[in-house]
């Protein structure tokens, strides 16, 4: 990749995430973000070679119970996403996904989104296995809601966490309760990496 277009890959849509929380001094990240979609295919017309959205709503790992319906949304109008699924890597000209894409079976999906002016994506893999229902298991003294273990220190990884949590609090949703835990912004860490970033610049200059 030539090195202004490598430069332009880091700085956008990065530089637009810090200017909104500069100039607005406001935190309204979902606002911007649908501000940001509508931005793309300027970027695309100013021949800017901007890192491209990520995808999500899916995972790496998935198995195949019966019919399997793959649904993503589209990060922007103009954008395409591409798939494979002969273990070859997407290119703007595979077969586009469609709205509801139906699994064919066991097997690898590779996607990878694409620009009007050839930008891509990275790109995904996603792994299906065939796999049946487990039995159902007998269980006695459940309660009406979900339980909530929290634990004050930071830990780098879930084996890491103790056996036994700091409070344990039944809820009925899966909303954190008000007072547990402290509000910290996130550190602004491995920004240049991954698209993702953006929230967290959108959130630590607010």
């Amino acid at each position: 990749m030539p090195s202004e277009k490598r430069a332009d890959f880091m700085i956008f849509p990065r530089m637009t995430a810090l200017a909104e929380v500069l100039w607005t001094h406001r935190q309204d990240y979902d606002n911007y973000l649908l501000r940001l979609n509508k931005q793309y295919k300027r970027l695309d017309q100013l021949k800017v070679h901007y890192r491209m959205p990520d995808l999500d709503g899916f995972t790496d790992n998935n198995v195949l119970v019966g019919k399997t319906v793959l649904k993503l949304q589209k990060p922007a109008p103009e954008i395409s996403i591409r798939y494979t699924t002969d273990g070859t890597a997407p290119t703007a000209s595979s077969p586009e996904l469609p709205e509801a894409f139906i699994v064919p079976g066991p097997g690898t999906i590779k996607l990878a989104s694409f620009s009007p002016s050839g930008s891509s994506s990275d790109i995904y893999t996603l792994n299906y296995r065939k796999q049946s229902f487990f039995p159902p298991v007998a269980a006695e003294g459940l309660q009406s809601g979900l339980q909530v273990q929290y634990f004050g220190s930071s830990y780098k990884s879930v084996t890491k966490l103790p056996d036994t949590a700091d409070s344990i609090v039944n809820v009925n949703n899966a909303v954190i309760p008000e007072g547990m835990g402290k509000a910290v912004k996130p550190l602004v860490r491995n920004c240049w990496v991954t698209s993702r970033c953006l929230k967290q610049l959108f959130i630590a200059f607010s």
